[in-house]
């Protein structure tokens, strides 16, 4: 007899298909949605002809779904009250053995279910429920129990499919039987990108999903674990209905594909404190589900999902981030475990009225195509090893603009700083820096290679606290900057001189690349570039590219009008210049905006600069606007920011960067 791999889906809302469950453009019993014919892979029985959507000899004799809601039998009703009903012959059901349990009333043409309740109580043939039937149940109708049992797959409760069941209703509980049957998430595409990519052949697989309507993270953790029992329960269920099928082959978990942050995310508007658990509490579900009294694979492979960061950032401003961030954390730190993430899939839009309004979920499409694609590659990446990094990449930032970038930390405050992390020394080797004039790639030691294209300067800017920052969105891979900075330079206004060697003075404007910054920015990044992929061995990927340009622009009469009729060209041409990906979103480019009171500021200049900076924001999602103006600055210039303030502004500009696509 066989192992058979199985694959269990546990989360919140996205495995639904969204909150409390989308069924998109599909109906439970439009009759276009009963058709076998229907050339939606999605909505028809799997597996199926891929011609005519018919069931195959293998979809008659393998049951890779586990239906919590689905049953064997079929009770005829004979009479019902509001909140009961009586069916004949007598089953002679053992008193309350039912409770807790949903009943199904199939409609007499078997077209769908009827209701659907949970059961508080029976008899030896009578059913009390809770609440009342939407209709009372009436002859010929017919009721199904919820005992469980490994079916054929079909997304849609109450499915008909008379050929294959040889009935004339269905007994099936559809996609999220927990919720009604309501709501298509990845399990519909996974199950075929298992079939057709990953078990091809017989014994195939197993999939079991299960939904928890309102979780937390930490609901199967050391701590609170307040969902064991519920789904310990549920594990005896799928260990019943395998044994009524197995024929003596053995299920044996293969995969744990967890969805639970959204609920998290969404938690922590309420209560912030719960995110510095979180990372503790995924780290002890995992160990949970490996050990003995549950899935009992210690070297389970487990697939996280990571959103993408624009969910529900209406609701928790950068928490999905923060949670992508725990999730890289734990794949690090531990084996046989990736992320998937679903950057740059389209989100659902709740109103178009409301642009602004909270995106929850995605696009249906996404949940029946790319995100079972993404879940299955990164379980394949799983069974060559556990990974050493993500894809062979290598992410890479840019980081240029003025003095503020220079910056005036120095050697003599981060010692008085005590940081164990934020040092001035060499930092950990995942923070790395290009260091033109050695043309490779470096270690970031502030007193060494932070500033112009990596030279000794004895201090440096926001990448100070930028680069640590980095490191926590790259646990695995770490990270390369690329920084060029030069005191009194400007994006565009002909202001200071350009000096040799470029720390001093001079314009970022494409159009002076010739003699000016753009074409030396250019020539340090493909240094980095080039050091990354024949030296390192690994794929460079920008990912993102911070700029801080705008103080002296508007330091001068004019200078508001000239950064603005620039601003969108620069930000072409940096993405035309420096991009890596000719597809997918655009780089993010994230902008530190000008304080508006230092004193070199022309108030109506900087006036400009900044409604510049909105307007181009406003019609580009890629492109963020960082505000400063509560930092503090130094009072020997009151232009630069004071040391503590140049920190924070290194974590806001990477904050800014987890609100887009990268």
């Amino acid at each position: 007899m066989a192992n058979v791999p199985g694959v269990l889906i546990v989360g919140d809302y996205s495995v639904q298909g969204g909150n409390p469950g989308m069924t998109s453009a599909v109906s439970a019993l439009g009759a276009a949605d009963l058709n076998f014919s229907r050339a939606d892979r999605v909505m028809r029985v799997f597996p199926d002809n891929p011609t005519t959507g018919a069931p195959t000899s293998t979809s008659l004799g393998w049951k890779p779904w586990f239906d919590g809601g689905a049953g064997d039998s079929l009770f005829a009703v004979t009479t019902s009250a509001s909140n009961t009903v009586t069916v004949t012959p007598s089953p002679s059901w053992t008193t309350n053995q039912w409770a807790g349990f949903t009943v199904t009333v199939v409609n007499p043409l078997g077209l769908g279910f009827s209701d659907r309740k949970t059961i508080v109580s029976n008899t030896a043939d009578t059913l009390t429920i809770s609440g009342s039937w939407t209709s009372n149940p009436v002859s010929p109708q017919f009721l199904f129990l919820s005992q469980g049992r490994w079916r054929d797959y079909h997304a849609i409760a109450g499915w008909l499919a008379a050929a294959e069941l040889g009935v004339a209703v269905s007994t099936r509980g559809g996609s999220s039987w927990q919720a009604g049957g309501l709501g298509i998430g990845l399990d519909a595409g996974l199950l075929r990108e298992l079939y057709e990519n990953v078990w091809k052949t017989s014994p195939y697989f197993q999939v079991a999903k299960y939904a928890l309507i309102t979780p937390t993270g930490s609901a199967f953790d050391d701590t609170t674990g307040s969902a064991k029992t519920a789904f310990t329960n549920e594990l005896a269920r799928y260990n019943a209905a395998w044994t009524a099928l197995a024929n003596g082959n053995t299920l044996a978990w293969e995969l744990l594909v967890l969805d639970l942050s959204n609920a998290d995310v969404i938690n922590w508007v309420s209560t912030p404190a719960n995110y510095l658990n979180y990372e503790t509490a995924l780290t002890q579900t995992i160990a949970w589900f490996r050990s003995a009294p549950v899935l009992n694979n210690a070297s389970l492979k487990v697939v996280v999902v990571n959103h993408a960061n624009e969910v529900n950032n209406v609701t928790a401003p950068s928490g999905t981030a923060l949670a992508n961030r725990a999730h890289r954390a734990v794949a690090a730190a531990g084996t046989n475990i990736r992320c998937a993430s679903m950057e740059g899939l389209p989100l659902y839009l709740p109103s178009p009225f409301l642009p602004s309004a909270n995106k929850g979920y995605y696009e249906a499409q996404v949940y029946w195509n790319e995100m079972p694609r993404r879940v299955r590659q990164a379980y394949e990446l799983l069974t060559v090893g556990n990974p050493t990094d993500y894809d062979g990449a290598m992410p890479v930032y840019l980081m240029f603009g003025d003095s503020i970038f220079v910056g005036e930390v120095n050697e003599t405050f981060t010692t008085q700083l005590k940081s164990p992390t934020l040092t001035g020394g060499p930092r950990d080797s995942r923070q790395r820096i290009y260091n033109r004039g050695t043309a490779t790639v470096e270690t970031y030691d502030l007193a060494d290679n932070s500033n112009t294209s990596g030279t000794t300067g004895n201090f440096g800017g926001p990448d100070f606290s930028l680069v640590h920052e980095l490191m926590q969105l790259h646990p695995v891979t770490g990270f390369v900057l690329v920084k060029r900075a030069s005191n009194a330079s400007t994006l565009v206004v002909n202001g200071a001189p350009y000096s040799g060697g470029g720390t001093s003075g001079g314009r970022w404007s494409k159009t002076y690349q010739a003699t000016e910054h753009f074409g030396e920015l250019k020539n340090d990044f493909e240094g980095a570039l080039s050091y990354i992929n024949n030296t390192l061995g690994r794929q460079a990927d920008l990912k993102g590219i911070f700029v801080s340009l705008g103080t002296n622009d508007q330091a001068y009469a004019g200078g508001g009008a000239l950064f603005a009729a620039e601003l969108a060209t620069f930000v072409a041409d940096l993405r035309s210049t420096f991009a890596t990906r000719t597809s997918g979103d655009p780089v993010p480019v994230i902008w530190r905006r000008p304080q508006l009171t230092v004193q070199t500021a022309v108030y109506a200049e900087a006036v400009r600069v900044r409604a510049a900076l909105a307007d181009y924001a406003a019609v580009d999602a890629q492109f963020e606007v960082v505000n400063v103006d509560d930092l503090e600055r130094l009072s020997t210039d009151n232009i630069h920011e004071t040391p503590e303030s140049a920190i924070i502004d290194g974590q806001r500009l990477v904050a800014a960067l987890q609100t887009v696509a990268i």
